[in-house]
C-alpha cells in the first residue's frame, strides 16, 4: 500500500514525459513558409502558359491555386508585417482573369496577361518567403 502513491506519481510523471513527446504543432510562421511553397508550386504551372495552353487546363490549375490561398491567407492573419492586401489585389486579378475566360479554347493573346499576374503574385511570395527567413 505504501508504493501505490509513489506508482501514481511515476505513473503521473511517464504520462507528462510522453504528452511532451509528441512534435508540437508548426508555428504560424513556419505554417505561412509552408503555404509560400505550396502557393509557389501551385503557380508554376501558370506561370508557364503559353498562347496555345488550353483554358481548362488554366481552370484546372486554378483549383489548385485557390486551395493555397485559402491556407495562406489563414496562416498570414496571425502575422504582422505580411502584406495581405498586395496579395488580396494580385490573387483577385488573376483569378478574375481566369474566370473571364471562354471554355473550350486556347488563351490566344490572354495568355501573356495571366503569365504576368501569375508571375508577380510569385515574385510576391518568394519576397515574403525571404523576409520570413523561411528554410
Amino acid at each position: 500500500m505504501k508504493n501505490i502513491p509513489n506508482m501514481l506519481i511515476a505513473l503521473s510523471l511517464c504520462l507528462v514525459l510522453v504528452g511532451c513527446g509528441r512534435p508540437a504543432p508548426p508555428s504560424a510562421q513556419e505554417q505561412l513558409c509552408d503555404d509560400l511553397v505550396e502557393l509557389q508550386g501551385a503557380l508554376q504551372p501558370l506561370t508557364n502558359v503559353t498562347p496555345g495552353t488550353s483554358i481548362r487546363d488554366v481552370q484546372r490549375d486554378t483549383a489548385r491555386l485557390e486551395n493555397a490561398w485559402r491556407s495562406l491567407t489563414l496562416a498570414g492573419r496571425e502575422l504582422r508585417g505580411i502584406r495581405i492586401n498586395e496579395w488580396r489585389a494580385l490573387y483577385n486579378q488573376l483569378l478574375r482573369r481566369i474566370q473571364r475566360l471562354p471554355a473550350n479554347a486556347p488563351l490566344g493573346e490572354e495568355a501573356a496577361n495571366i503569365l504576368e499576374d501569375a508571375r508577380d503574385l510569385n515574385r510576391l511570395a518568394e519576397e515574403s518567403y525571404q523576409q520570413l527567413n523561411c528554410r
